[in-house]
């Protein structure tokens, strides 16, 4: 599926994570993560 512009993605997450230990998402290609593919991401717990 591609979708051309900006995207909403919900998922269920059972812990939370820090400002000090973010959860990190990469490519296991290892030329991309070699060209920087790698994100953190904070999730917060639900109110």
């Amino acid at each position: 599926m591609w979708v051309d512009g900006q995207v909403e993605l919900l998922v269920y997450y059972a812990q939370p994570s820090w400002p000090h230990f973010p959860f990190q998402y990469l490519s296991q290609t290892l030329e991309l993560a070699d060209r920087g593919s790698i994100g953190q991401m904070l999730v917060n717990p639900a109110p």
